[in-house]
């Protein structure tokens, strides 16, 4: 199948432009998304974040991402928000929590990333905490300084608990996804607060999500990069 056959890349730029955040179809339809399932389930059994995981790249050359969707985000970046990198700054990551996990609840941070797209995998459903992404798009400026950017995080990590994300959401816009659909979210990472709410320890199932990162403003010494060679070692 055509995965972007009927898509509007238009509406999609302007919703991502206007809201911060637009969504694709939903991948449960795949022909072959069982087989991306099982191979991610065999990959992550004991891992909780795996860089480039080949079920990863499965879903992404299915869908085709390279020949479609990343053009149109590099060319926004160019012409809209004045990036200079390469096309192939990306960074892929699949994150798996298994149930009760709490150490990945409410983990509140900014992507160093322009663009992010989380591939919903694997979702509990019936529970009564699902893992859900809480989000606040355009929170923040996008500088192209990397201090100010640096600081622009630090301020905000004081909200990176239950109680700050109380606090927060009381007061700022805020859009909790449950990937229910299986329809991959695109948002401005860089732009956008968030962080995950606890699974529960009762759910039947873990949660798997594919994470897409397109374009670091500043590859070398970002922050974020610090932070990926740290998980790396």
């Amino acid at each position: 199948m055509d995965y972007f056959s009927d898509f509007n890349y238009l509406n999609f730029i302007d919703e991502l432009d206007s809201n911060g955040y637009s969504f694709l179809p939903s991948i449960k339809k795949l022909n072959n998304f069982n087989q991306i399932l099982d191979l991610a389930n065999r990959e992550l059994i004991d891992k909780t974040y795996l860089e480039s995981s080949k079920s990863h790249a499965l879903l992404e050359e299915t869908l085709d991402l390279k020949n479609n969707l990343e053009p149109v985000l590099f060319s926004y970046a160019k012409e809209q928000l004045n990036f200079k990198g390469s096309i192939d700054n990306q960074y892929k990551i699949s994150r798996h929590v298994q149930p009760g996990k709490s150490s990945e609840a409410y983990r509140g941070h900014f992507d160093s990333h322009i663009f992010t797209i989380v591939f919903p995998i694997m979702i509990p459903s019936n529970v009564d905490h699902d893992g859900s992404l809480i989000a606040f798009p355009k929170i923040k400026s996008d500088t192209t300084s990397e201090i100010i950017n640096t600081f622009q995080k630090i301020f905000y990590k004081i909200f990176s608990n239950e109680k700050g994300l109380n606090f927060l959401s009381s007061r700022k816009e805020n859009i909790n996804f449950n990937f229910h659909d299986f329809k991959p979210l695109v948002f401005l990472g860089r732009r956008t607060f968030h962080c995950n709410h606890p699974l529960s320890s009762d759910s039947k199932h873990s949660r798997i999500t594919f994470l897409s990162h397109y374009f670091d403003r500043n590859p070398k010494y970002s922050i974020g990069n610090l932070l990926r060679i740290l998980r790396n070692r």
